[in-house]
C-alpha cells in the first residue's frame, strides 16, 4: 500500500547582499517570497450559503488518490479554475523592497557621487460515473461525476457507519488516531472523492463547493491525521469588510527577525516561529488586505466580484505542525480594521567604514549590520512584534507585544520581558469568542485532509 505524504517547497526570489558602491544611491531590491505547495482555498459569502474554490495538490499515483470532506450540509459540487489562484496570488503576494544609501561621499578616490554609483534591481518573484456504493444504500445521499472526480455524498450518523464505507470503497482510514469522530454527529455530511477511471494526477483541477451555512472553517484537526510538518496554510477570503481569523491569534510579523538582504529568505521560518509563539501555537498572519478589485480583472473572478459591490480580499496565512492542530480554525469579519498592504520597506544606510544600519518601516526599527551581516543573530529576535486577539468589532486585543524586547535586543541592552496581557479564556478555549456571533455547527470545508486510495488487488 502506498502512503500518500505531503511536500512542500518555498520558493523564493533572492536579492543581492549588501552592495559596496561608492555613489550616495546604490541600489533599489524587490523580492517576494512564494510558497509553491500547501493548501489553498478561497472563501466569499452567497446570500446563505459559503461557497469554496479549493486547490488541490497532490503527487503520487493516480490510483492512490482520495479526499475527504465533512461538512455540514449537503453541498453542490463544481469543477474550479486554476487561474483563480494565479490571479489571487499574483495581486496579494507579499513584495519586500530595500533601498540602499551610501553615504560616503567622495572619500574613496576622489570620485563622490559622480562616479562608481550604478543602480541595480533583483529579479522580482510573483506568486504565482460516482464513486461505488458497497456500504449500504443508507449513508449514500448522491454520488456522481464532476470533471475529473467520482464523488459519493455520505450522511453518516455513527463513526462504524462511515469507516465501513470507507473502507469497503477502499479508502485509506488512519488508525493511529481517531481524528475522524469528532466530525461525526447526527446530521454530519461528508463528501468522498477520488480520480475517476481514465485520469491521472494532471487531470486534477480546484474543486468548488457550495452548502448553507454562515461561516467558513478548515478542518486542520482531521489533516493532522496525515499531514507532514510545516504544513502552509494560504486563506483568501472575500468579504464586506477585513477578513479576521475568529478563534486563532493573530500575529504581526517582526520585520526585523526577516533577513532583508537575502531577498527574505528566512521568511516561512519567521512565520513558522510567529505562529509558535502565540500561547497556542495556532496563528494566522494577514498578508493582505485591500479593495477586491485588484483581482477584478480575471475573468473568472470579476464575476464574483462584480456581483458583490465593493468587497475586500484578505489573504491569511500559517504555517502547522501536525501536533498543534488540535482546533479547527473559523473565519469572520471585522469593519473596524484597517487595510494590510501587501508591501513592505526598509532602507540600508552603508557607511565608509563598511558598518551599515538597516531601517525597517512602518515601526522604525533599526538593525545594525558589520561586514554585510547583521551583528545581532536574526533568530535571536522574536519573531513576532505582537500577538493580538481579531474580534468582529473594534481594534486588536494586543496579548502579547514583543516591541522592547526587539529593541533592546538590537540595542545591545538589557532585555526585558515581553509586555503580555492576561486573556480569560472563558468556556471557549484561550481564546475567548465572548463579543462573536453565536456559531452553530462549525463549518469544516477544507479538505485537507488526503486519504489514500488503497490500491486494488487483482
Amino acid at each position: 500500500m502506498k502512503r500518500f505524504s505531503l511536500v512542500f517547497a518555498l520558493a523564493l526570489a533572492l536579492a543581492p547582499r549588501l552592495a559596496a558602491a561608492c555613489g550616495c544611491f546604490a541600489s533599489t531590491t524587490v523580492a517576494s517570497p512564494v510558497v509553491q505547495a500547501g493548501e489553498q482555498i478561497l472563501f466569499y459569502i452567497d446570500g446563505p450559503n459559503v461557497v469554496a474554490h479549493v486547490q488541490i495538490f497532490y503527487s503520487g499515483a493516480s490510483d492512490q488518490f482520495g479526499w475527504l470532506l465533512p461538512l455540514p450540509a449537503q453541498p453542490t459540487l463544481g469543477v474550479g479554475d486554476t487561474a483563480v489562484f494565479d490571479a489571487l496570488a499574483q495581486a496579494t503576494q507579499p513584495i519586500f523592497s530595500t533601498t540602499t544609501i551610501n553615504t560616503c561621499q567622495g572619500s574613496r578616490g576622489g570620485g563622490g557621487c559622480s562616479y562608481g554609483c550604478g543602480s541595480y534591481s533583483s529579479p522580482v518573484a510573483n506568486a504565482a460515473g460516482g464513486a461505488e456504493d458497497n456500504g449500504g444504500p443508507s449513508i449514500v445521499v448522491a454520488q456522481g461525476n464532476v470533471g475529473p472526480y467520482d464523488y459519493a455524498i455520505l450522511h453518516a450518523d455513527t463513526r462504524t457507519e462511515l469507516t465501513n464505507w470507507l473502507n469497503t470503497n477502499k479508502y485509506f482510514v488512519p488508525t493511529t488516531s481517531d481524528v475522524i469522530s469528532q466530525y461525526i454527529h447526527t446530521g454530519a455530511f461528508f463528501v468522498a472523492i477520488k480520480l475517476a477511471a481514465g485520469m491521472n494526477v494532471g487531470d486534477i483541477k480546484p474543486l468548488t463547493l457550495t452548502y448553507p451555512s454562515q461561516l467558513p472553517m478548515i478542518p486542520l484537526t482531521l489533516t493532522s491525521a496525515t499531514s507532514a510538518a510545516n504544513l502552509p496554510v494560504t486563506v483568501y477570503i472575500l468579504g464586506t469588510a477585513r477578513a479576521i481569523p475568529r478563534n486563532y491569534y493573530h500575529a504581526v510579523i517582526d520585520p526585523a527577525a526577516l533577513d532583508w538582504t537575502t531577498g527574505v529568505s528566512d521568511y516561512a521560518d519567521v512565520v513558522g516561529r510567529a505562529v509558535r509563539e502565540t500561547p497556542t501555537r495556532r496563528a494566522f498572519i494577514t498578508q493582505f488586505t485591500g479593495d477586491s478589485s485588484v483581482v477584478s480583472a480575471n475573468a473568472t473572478l470579476e464575476p464574483i466580484v462584480s456581483n458583490f459591490g465593493n468587497r475586500k480580499l484578505t489573504r491569511l496565512f500559517g504555517i502547522f505542525q501536525p501536533q498543534d492542530m488540535t482546533q479547527d480554525p473559523v473565519f469572520s469579519f471585522n469593519p473596524d480594521l484597517a487595510d494590510v498592504p501587501k508591501q513592505q520597506s526598509s532602507q540600508l544606510t552603508v557607511a565608509c567604514d563598511g558598518s551599515a544600519t538597516l531601517t525597517v518601516q512602518p515601526d522604525g526599527l533599526m538593525i545594525p549590520y558589520r561586514n554585510n551581516q547583521p551583528i545581532v543573530p536574526l533568530a535571536s529576535l522574536p519573531a513576532s512584534l505582537r500577538v493580538e486577539i481579531l474580534r468582529e468589532a473594534g481594534q486588536p486585543e494586543v496579548v502579547i507585544d514583543h516591541q522592547s524586547q526587539i529593541q533592546a535586543i538590537l540595542d545591545g541592552a538589557p532585555v526585558p520581558d515581553a509586555t503580555i496581557t492576561p486573556v480569560d479564556g472563558g468556556d471557549d478555549g484561550p481564546i475567548s469568542l465572548r463579543g462573536h456571533a453565536k456559531l452553530p455547527w462549525v463549518i469544516a470545508m477544507l479538505p485537507l485532509l488526503l486519504l489514500a486510495l488503497r490500491r486494488r488487488r487483482s
